[in-house]
This record gives structure tokens, sequence and C-alpha cells, in this order.
């Protein structure tokens, strides 16, 4: 019994019975004074990223259907591609630890981009949709949570997991909202 007291003494050394609130508010004031673009870059790039995508995707099910004759089945094995995603993590977290995290992101960040523009120009084969889907998925990667955590890990200290949390507030409160602005306005362009 002493012994586990011991234990438990030694684990909770040095950390105070209550918060300093006072100080954890000046704190996180401070870093974000002078980390806030690296916060807000990591809010809004991850909001709109390849992340979003899993918000999104089954809404366009219907539409390539009826736009180019695919079955459902045919569509959503192009969302097998994420299983690659599994093995392709640690090859893109590497290329951070080795490249940084600004070419990684900013590659990323271009090449999903050409992937979005790609999968709009679409004009009807399944084996395109296949190939641009799983260079999506590859090259979306560099701009999830493997990047732009590597940045507030960067710019933030004290705050980590506060600043964490915020920026991962905003892929949340975006894939909540995207969908219901995405099905206003696939409508009008003719894709839904």
């Amino acid at each position: 019994d002493t012994a586990m007291n011991r234990n438990i003494g030694a684990l909770t050394q040095g950390v105070p019975d209550k918060p300093d609130r006072e100080g954890a508010k000046l704190s996180i004031i401070r870093e974000w004074k002078y980390s806030w673009r690296q916060g807000i870059a990591s809010l809004v790039g991850g909001a709109v990223a390849f992340s979003v995508w899993a918000a999104v995707s089954s809404l366009f099910i219907q539409p390539l259907q009826d736009a180019f004759g695919w079955s459902r089945g045919d569509i959503s094995l192009a969302f097998g591609a994420g299983l690659i995603s599994a093995f392709a993590a640690p090859i893109i977290g590497r290329m951070v630890d080795r490249l940084g995290v600004r070419p990684v992101l900013i590659a990323g960040l271009l090449l999903t981009a050409l992937c979005y523009v790609l999968l709009a120009l679409m004009s009807g084969s399944l084996v395109y949709y296949y190939a641009v889907y799983f260079a999506f998925t590859i090259f979306g990667l560099c701009t999830t949570g493997i990047t732009y955590t590597r940045v507030i890990t960067g710019a933030f200290h004290d705050t980590r997991g506060s600043a964490l949390a915020i920026v991962r507030s905003g892929l949340a409160l975006h894939g909540a909202l995207l969908p219901i602005l995405s099905v206003e306005q696939m409508t009008p362009w003719g894709f839904g």
C-alpha cells in the first residue's frame, strides 16, 4: 500500500492540485499572439483540404450514376483507395521528417487541387475516375493531420493541446456544414 502511494506521489510530483487558470489564459494568448498565422493557416487548410472529402464523397454517388451510368459498386470501389492511405501515411510522415512540412504540404495542396479539377473534368471513363481517385488519395494525405499537426507542434509548446483542438475543430465544423452547402450548390451546376 505504501509502495503504491510512493509511485502515485512520484507520478504527481510537481503537478499542482489546481491548475493556474490565469496563467493558462496568458499562455494561450501569448502563444497565439506569436503563432496565430500557423494556427489560422492550419485551421483553414485542414478544413478545406482532403480530410473533408469523407464528409461529402457519398453525395456524389447518385450524380455519378446519373451522369455516367456507373453502378454504385463501380463508384464505391474507388473509395477502397482509402485503404492505401494506411500504407502510404508512414511514407508521407517520413517525407515530412526528411524534407520538412512546407514542401510536402505545398506540393500536397497543389496536387490535391489538381485532382479536384481532374475529377470535375471527367467524361465517363471509369478507369480515369479510378486513376484520379487513387492519385487524389495519395496526394491528399499530404494535406491531412500528418502535416497540419506538425505545423502546430512546431509553433505551439505550452498550449499545444489547445491549439491542436482549435485547429481540429475547423475540420469538424466544416465537415458538418459542407454537405449542406454542397447539396445546395450541386443542382444549379447540373450535378445533382
